[in-house]
């Protein structure tokens, strides 16, 4: 059956059946589905159009890894983005993510390279938002607490995560 979820997640056809066994583990199980636009999405870190990229920017970065790490499971070394643009593993241990253009939410989309380990989640992106919404968030990890921290556009983000 794993060779079968991994040309599932390549878009190529499987075998009817062939995945009725599979087990997806918890931390690999699907996110909510992606939102059409920011639109949608409540404002996070900041209030107004750069709190929803900001939202759509930690939804991006959230669903992202985790695809990724179900298609290291299936022997797949990168996953597409919803609406474009690839997240891979960037090095040989699985520890880090490399973004291109990704994309889960129209109009928004991330480049930049982020490093797991265990919960933790340090790095950089740079943010392709609507209009002028453009910006980069750092990611880094305080006193047991996540944090995503730079600007959208000319507003300050500021989001603790846990």
């Amino acid at each position: 059956a794993g060779g079968q979820v991994a040309r599932m997640l390549a878009g190529r056809a499987v075998q009817a059946r062939a995945c009725a066994k599979v087990t997806v583990p918890l931390m690999a199980a699907p996110f909510p589905a992606p939102q059409a636009t920011i639109a949608t999405l409540s404002p996070m870190g900041a209030r107004g159009n750069p709190g929803r990229v900001a939202h759509a920017v930690r939804f991006s970065i959230q669903d992202g890894i985790s695809q990724v790490n179900a298609g290291l499971n299936a022997g797949l070394t990168g996953i597409q983005g919803v609406r474009r643009g690839f997240v891979s593993v960037a090095d040989g241990s699985g520890d880090t993510a490399r973004f291109t253009s990704f994309s889960d939410t129209k109009g928004v989309a991330i480049t930049g390279t982020l490093r797991v380990a265990g919960n933790a989640i340090t790095g950089r992106v740079s943010v392709d938002g609507p209009g002028k919404l453009d910006g980069a968030l750092r990611l880094y990890n305080r006193n047991g607490h996540a944090w995503y921290e730079g600007s959208i556009g000319s507003t300050r983000i500021h989001i603790k995560v846990h």
